[in-house]
């Protein structure tokens, strides 16, 4: 008689097999359509050369910055006609002549997902043979890991948060900081942050990253509470030499978020002051942008109780989409401003025009 012994176990194992399988064969489906769709886009919209090839990684699903592509086919149709839309991995010879190329692709890379950065790599290194430009290069988007990151931005007069890797030593010695202090993961922007007052919330926290400290970092807390009980977060929009404020947020507590933002008239008049006039801090910025190696940047920044500027952290892939129109009617036009900002940018490195 047949051994079962071990049977459920090699079920299991055919089962996986199966599921990766399957699942490696719905993203390559996915993958073929989302190509197709760009296709069909560039056909309809692409009708001069030398093209502008802007790419996305192949499991997003529409690119990043639609909004920016809506809003240059009806505000500059002689730019859009120049740029064409692909997936990595791509040919760059199935794009004809291209001169500028931006990878709209979530920082940083080689850190993230090797795969991915060795097709941006191919990519990148043809066309630099080709005599085209890259904008935002994948190399340079390592500066956002946070450690390195922070160390640039140091060397600037600015104040920033103290920050630290983690090991597994972290519980005994707090990498050097002292409580309060924040942890969070090492890379990325929308994911959140723990504050830690004591030993006791660390020791509850601590199981989140034990398995593997390393991609974690502790920051050190800096309190910018204002006399009206309200956290402000700004952020000012770097694009290339030209720069502009993006948005003010309040909230009353200490991680500022989009869903948690004030919404009152005062709050609302506030901001639309800061996007109406111009920001005193603008060249400091200027010059992070250039120590980090970004062509675009966005930095978010406070005032620490003394007034002296506090930046937390700077995005080369920031979000640029508009507003809701019906809690914030006259910020459009300052979102507009930064897609023009943009545009600007693509045409004066490509040699175009605008």
């Amino acid at each position: 008689m047949m051994e079962l012994t071990g049977m459920p176990g090699i079920i299991h194992r055919l089962g996986d097999g199966f599921k990766w399988r399957w699942n490696g064969w719905r993203r390559e489906r996915q993958l073929a359509a989302w190509r197709h769709q760009d296709h069909k886009e560039n056909s309809r919209l692409h009708k001069s050369f030398p093209a502008i090839l802007f790419l996305s990684e192949s499991a997003q699903e529409d690119h990043f910055y639609r909004c920016l592509l809506q809003w240059m086919e009806i505000h500059r149709p002689r730019l859009r006609e120049h740029v064409r839309l692909d997936r990595l991995p791509c040919n760059l010879d199935d794009h004809g002549e291209v001169v500028l190329l931006h990878a709209w692709v979530q920082d940083p890379v080689r850190e993230r997902d090797a795969g991915l950065w060795t097709q941006l790599q191919r990519v990148e290194h043809q066309l630099t043979l080709q005599g085209g430009r890259i904008v935002q290069p994948g190399r340079v988007l390592s500066n956002s890991e946070r450690v390195t990151m922070i160390d640039r931005l140091s060397h600037l007069p600015v104040r920033v948060p103290g920050v630290a890797p983690l090991d597994h030593n972290f519980p005994r010695t707090l990498a050097g900081l002292s409580f309060p202090l924040i942890v969070r993961p090492r890379f990325g922007h929308g994911e959140g942050m723990t504050l830690l007052d004591s030993e006791s919330e660390l020791a509850l926290w601590w199981p989140t990253a034990e398995a593997d400290p390393e991609q974690w970092v502790a920051l050190e807390f800096i309190d910018v509470l204002d006399g009206d009980g309200y956290y402000r977060k700004y952020r000012y929009l770097v694009v290339g030499d030209k720069g502009l404020p993006r948005h003010l947020m309040h909230c009353s507590g200490w991680e500022v978020r989009p869903e948690q933002r004030i919404r009152t008239p005062e709050a609302y008049e506030e901001e639309m002051q800061y996007l109406s006039s111009p920001v005193a801090e603008a060249a400091i910025f200027h010059a992070a942008s250039r120590a980090l190696e970004f062509d675009f940047a966005a930095f978010d920044y406070s005032y620490d109780r003394e007034g002296a500027l506090v930046i937390w952290e700077a995005n080369p892939y920031p979000d640029i989409s508009p507003p809701n129109t019906q809690s914030f009617p006259e910020r459009i036009k300052y979102v507009e401003q930064s897609w023009a900002m943009y545009c600007d940018f693509y045409a004066k490195i490509a040699g175009l025009e605008a």
